[in-house]
């Protein structure tokens, strides 16, 4: 089901994701109508089968002029380039189109774009009206040429399966975009759905966690602050009990510790072996290095400037920021890993350099990201070649003593 959802969300992404056309919705009318004119054209002065070229050529600006407007005003565009049709196709034009094949295109055309950008019942109407002037200019110049029959008919069937044929493709294209935009909609709901429902359960159990420790600290300190009182006023007169008062202590201590810990790794899954384990530093990069190169990458490890004692947050971070970096790494196996650590005045610089994808610092490093920036530090994520990556992080440096 999850794999199901995010390549649904892959699909959203890519439907959103849609570089602009070449050409602009106008222009591309433009040069369609300007192809049309100019095959008209030819074919009225090369074609030796046009009766009357003069009408013919005039007529052609006419009947291509509804292409460029065809987006706009779809309906009106169909009715005008049709009617332009039947009126150079009636006898008073001397039936000037006969034997033309451009100006049946740019029927064609208009028909699409009828049933592609107008609601079924009007686009429909309008198709019914244009072939109805179509139809009654057929009937009317092969009554005056006393030419019925077969040739008549042919006329009738070309101009309402063709016109009728290519409106239908313009009607399902307009269904298809309808449900494409409907389910990219849809996605993008989900998705957002998603994300809030995430959001809320993280609260939710941040809500719980702060509570349990503000239960165990309370219990906790209020044991020892009791037990400490009791070892003050017997340290003078009986010293063998403060002794004993004070180990209390100490063990209070010890216990909040460790529920303080067992609490705060609810974070981490139930058997994590890191939660009963110091917390590891840049002390121990090189067995961390080790353990990675034992499963098959290289890795190398470089230390700039004079090491300084960091702070425990700053040291666990940069172990930690090493650490995710390594396992992206890891995906890519016969690329070198290189992890450099360079100790400046002020700041800790960190930089892992490996092959593989380029993770996002909102993605895959979502939670180092949010982590560094608490201290008031920077992580950057570059490609410095193809299929490589780096991580540069820098991290505020403070120094107990050098």
């Amino acid at each position: 089901m999850k794999t199901s959802v995010r390549s649904l969300l892959r699909t959203s992404d890519a439907l959103r994701d849609r570089r602009p056309p070449l050409l602009s919705a106008t222009a591309l009318d433009g040069l369609i109508a300007l192809v049309l004119l100019l095959e008209i054209e030819l074919e009225a002065w090369l074609d030796t089968g046009v009766p009357h070229r003069l009408i013919a050529a005039i007529g052609a600006a006419f009947l291509v002029a509804p292409v460029v407007v065809r987006r706009r005003w779809p309906a009106a565009a169909l009715l005008a380039g049709f009617l332009v049709a039947a009126v150079l196709s009636s006898p008073p034009a001397d039936n000037a189109l006969k034997n033309m094949t451009g100006p049946v295109f740019a029927s064609l055309v208009l028909a699409y774009t009828a049933g592609a950008r107008l609601k079924p019942r009007r686009g429909l109407s309008a198709l019914a009206g244009g072939v109805t002037l179509l139809i009654a200019a057929s009937v009317w110049a092969e009554l005056a040429h006393e030419q019925t029959g077969t040739k008549l008919a042919q006329q009738l069937v070309s101009s309402i399966v063709l016109p009728g044929a290519l409106w239908w493709l313009g009607c399902l294209w307009r269904e298809r975009s309808r449900r494409a935009a409907a389910f990219a909609e849809l996605l993008e709901r989900m998705q957002r759905e998603g994300e809030q429902h995430k959001q809320d359960a993280v609260a939710h159990e941040r809500i719980r966690i702060g509570r349990e420790l503000q239960d165990i600290i309370a219990q906790n300190v209020s044991a020892i602050v009791i037990q400490a009182a009791g070892a003050r006023r017997l340290i003078g007169s009986e010293p063998d009990r403060a002794r004993e008062a004070i180990l209390a202590v100490e063990r209070a201590g010890s216990e909040a510790l460790a529920d303080l810990r067992r609490t705060l790794g609810l974070l981490r899954g139930e058997d994590d072996p890191r939660k009963l384990a110091p917390q590891p530093g840049l002390a121990q990069l090189d067995a961390l290095l080790e353990s990675v190169r034992q499963r098959g990458p290289d890795c190398t490890l470089r230390t700039d400037g004079d090491p300084a004692r960091l702070s425990t947050g700053v040291d666990l971070l940069s172990y930690r920021i090493v650490e995710a970096a390594l396992g992206l790494h890891e995906v890519d196996r016969d690329a070198p890993a290189l992890v450099r650590i360079g100790y400046r005045r002020t700041r800790l610089q960190i930089e892992v350099s490996g092959g593989g994808r380029a993770p996002a610092p909102h993605g895959e490093l979502r939670g180092i990201f949010d982590r560094v920036a608490l201290y008031h530090g920077t992580l950057d994520v570059s490609v410095p070649a193809p299929d490589t990556f780096a991580i540069h992080a820098e991290l505020p440096l403070a120094v107990a003593e050098r």
